[in-house]
């Protein structure tokens, strides 16, 4: 009898701390993902002749949950979304706030930068797993490492000598093995490479993207 009562407890423990992992696990989640727009933004245009850059930012909700109370802060740069219009014929704001972004949902930031802090500036993003909390989520992403969007259409990157193997399964590997999505990767690498080399000695090494054979 004393054995029994020395086991139920122990049971109770295990079932409770496997319930609570696989609730944990299996909530929802909030992932966002960074693309660089090929066009400069025209709100530096505003800013004459001034050493100022323009850049345009998708940031997209690739995961299952939604995120709440989204802050945009940049770091040696000013960014910001343009809010939408309360009344037709109303100026549309700039603010660095929004209240969601859901699941497949994307921001377009506009970004301002001095040139000569390009090489350093960075996007924060934050934001709370759900309404009213204090905790919050942090991302910060340097401007230099975001990977540009792709503009080639089918069939120009083809390479026939990168065969996926048909038991294939990691993402890495599938992402390294595909010209389209190897060039996104190869472009964020080149921009960390030209920081570092920048920072260096003003020359920043140089290598041929991945293209199609």
């Amino acid at each position: 009898m004393s054995s029994w009562l020395a086991v139920v407890p122990v049971a109770a423990l295990v079932s409770a701390t496997v319930t609570i992992a696989l609730r944990w696990f299996d909530k929802p989640r909030v992932r966002i993902v960074f693309e660089h727009k090929l066009i400069e933004s025209k709100y530096v245009q505003d800013f004459g002749d001034l050493d100022r850059h323009g850049v345009v930012v998708v940031a997209t909700n690739v995961g299952d949950g939604t995120a709440y109370d989204i802050r945009l802060y940049g770091s040696l740069c000013d960014a910001a979304v343009q809010a939408p219009r309360n009344q037709p014929h109303d100026v549309r704001p700039w603010r660095h706030q929004l209240p969601t972004l859901g699941p497949g949902e994307s921001m377009r930031v506009e970004i301002v930068l001095q040139g000569e802090t390009r090489h350093d500036a960075a996007l924060v993003v934050t934001w709370t797993p759900s309404p009213g909390r204090t905790w919050r989520r942090h991302e910060r992403v340097a401007l230099g490492r975001i990977p540009v969007e792709v503009m080639y259409p089918p069939g120009v990157m083809i390479e026939p000598d990168k065969p996926i193997p048909a038991r294939t399964r990691r993402l890495s590997t599938l992402e390294r093995l595909t010209p389209r999505a190897a060039f996104r990767t190869w472009h964020a690498d080149q921009g960390k490479g030209t920081d570092e080399a920048s920072r260096a000695d003003g020359d920043a090494p140089q290598q041929d993207p991945p293209t199609g054979s």
